[in-house]
């Protein structure tokens, strides 16, 4: 400039570039530096993305179940899941609510969260500015929560959402997880199974043996639990490519020593009955990892026996 002073050089924390405007406006930090550097680092590593301890997935169910309490359900929304075969009483029994519209709205129950004294850093679905000064969430015109649950536990273990508007259905998908987003500041939500526990039992071989369905989906998950009376178990999965969602279910409780096998406790000596869309009828890609799962439940979790729930040709 005129003084021989070069004027500031701004760097946006989030897409990395190098500019002359101050990308946030000056405000106090609510976020640390280390506590962005240890998200950004879990989110990084290949052996800890989406894993977290017992204590740390309490603390997330308990933030979430806050943040589902401020919410309502619209009535569009409510008339899908009844339409879906809900009834009212099990609708508010698995705390099924509309997301936000408008990022005012968002931000308003952020800043109840937070008056609460809740930590949203420690949770998915919460991004971080890169300032540390900031949190948002996501806003949809037209969706609701769908709670991915652990009867057993009663943890909130992720939140997935139906997206009912047909043209963002078509670029984002009609189910997505509730995280702070790709390429934003926050922890993964690393897409967790759901877990209906059930009591169903099968002679097999002089000895009773339980009863496992696997679904794709939480919704899926949840209306077939009801359905049988609360009766049969169901594990609802993100998908035949979702099984990394399994390591939810760790009995050790340490983020370090996750791997498949913690999930034996669901699976072990159970006759598994798999039953996803009939998609791998037609498709090989589907087909083999069904096939994969199938394998994985006996060699891996402990599984008795597998076997497939059968459709017509038309699916």
């Amino acid at each position: 400039n005129k003084n021989g002073v070069d004027n500031p050089k701004f760097l946006n924390p989030k897409t990395l570039e190098i500019s002359d405007t101050q990308p946030y406006p000056e405000r106090p930090r609510i976020v640390s530096e280390e506590r962005i550097k240890e998200i950004n680092d879990h989110n990084e590593s290949k052996r800890l993305a989406g894993k977290y301890t017992r204590a740390e997935r309490k603390e997330m169910s308990d933030i979430w179940n806050a943040y589902l309490d401020k919410l309502t359900l619209r009535p569009e929304h409510e008339k899908d899941l009844l339409n879906r075969g809900f009834t009212k009483e099990q609708i508010e029994e698995f705390n099924y609510k509309s997301l936000p519209q408008t990022k005012e709205e968002a931000d308003n129950l952020i800043n109840e969260l937070m008056k609460d004294g809740w930590d949203l850093s420690k949770a998915p679905g919460f991004a971080i500015a890169g300032d540390g000064g900031a949190f948002s969430t996501q806003i949809m015109k037209d969706g609701y929560f769908c709670p991915a649950r652990d009867t057993e536990t009663g943890l909130l273990y992720g939140m997935q959402i139906r997206n009912c508007n047909k043209e963002e259905a078509k670029i984002y998908g009609k189910y997505t997880w509730f995280s702070a987003g790709k390429n934003a500041i926050g922890l993964s939500s690393s897409q967790p199974a759901a877990y209906y526990k059930g009591n169903m039992t099968m002679n097999v071989g002089g000895q009773e043996r339980p009863v496992i369905l696997i679904t794709e989906g939480v919704l899926k998950c949840n209306l077939a639990y009801l359905g049988m009376g609360r009766q049969v178990g169901i594990v609802g999965m993100a998908g035949v490519y979702g099984e990394k969602g399994l390591y939810v279910y760790d009995e050790k409780g340490e983020a370090e020593t996750l791997a498949p096998e913690d999930a034996r406790h669901l699976f072990k000596d159970a006759i598994v009955v798999e039953c996803f869309d009939a998609d791998f009828v037609k498709n090989k890609n589907v087909r083999g990892a069904s096939y994969r799962i199938r394998n994985n439940l006996v060699d891996k979790y402990g599984a008795y026996a597998t076997c497939r729930m059968t459709w017509d040709d038309e699916g």
